[in-house]
């Protein structure tokens, strides 16, 4: 007996779009998170931790990103979103809005 879970299609793509802008928003806070930190270290001197920081910290978003590409490309638009509100986020968080 073939027993298939039947999902709808609507319920799939707000599955899919869910996934991209929550994966976007939580790597946009540790991106944007980090960069404070980043730019501490450059400001301190220590160019070497900052520079490994930095490739961590774009290397974080670039698996992410491949990684939401590979679902479809609307979880792709919709993690890009979610970076972009993260980083409203840690603006207003550290008091400074754009």
């Amino acid at each position: 007996m073939n027993m298939l879970v039947y999902i709808d299609p609507t319920l799939a793509q707000i599955w899919t779009l869910g996934v991209g802008l929550l994966g976007g928003a939580l790597v946009g806070l540790a991106h944007f998170g980090l960069l404070r930190w980043n730019t501490r270290l450059f400001a301190a001197g220590s160019a070497f931790a900052a520079a490994g920081l930095m490739i961590a910290r774009l290397a974080l978003v670039v698996v992410v990103f491949l990684a939401l590409v590979q679902i479809v490309a609307g979880a792709l638009i919709a993690g890009l979103i979610g970076l972009s509100l993260s980083r409203r986020i840690v603006l207003r968080r550290i008091g400074r809005t754009p």
